[in-house]
């Protein structure tokens, strides 16, 4: 008989551990946004990533990256909506407003 079946427990998963640290912060928001631009790289790659000079949040919620690379720049412009949709999506709630892309 194992202890976990003598106690009758059963562990959490990380997902509910983590998301009680979150419930329970008080920054919440940062630690969305945290989460937010740690998911950068995993969600759109190494290659829109390397373009990427400077990425942050404003006081509006907005995310604010700076391209240097024209042609990247339009590109992820055109993109930027979706790219919105799928960090909010893998960040587990409506963090972004919107995306500006800056030079």
């Amino acid at each position: 008989m194992s202890i976990l079946s003598m106690y009758k427990i059963r562990p959490k998963s990380i997902g509910d551990i983590v998301q009680e640290f979150v419930d329970s912060y008080s920054d919440q928001k940062g630690i969305l946004r945290g989460m937010v631009l740690s998911q950068w790289k995993p969600v759109l790659g190494t290659t829109i990533s390397n373009q990427i000079q400077n990425i942050h949040f404003d006081k509006q919620d907005r995310l604010i990256i700076y391209v240097g690379n024209p042609s990247w720049r339009h590109e992820i412009n055109m993109q930027r909506e979706h790219i919105k949709q799928l960090l909010n999506e893998r960040a587990g709630g409506n963090i972004i407003k919107e995306i500006i892309v800056r030079a």
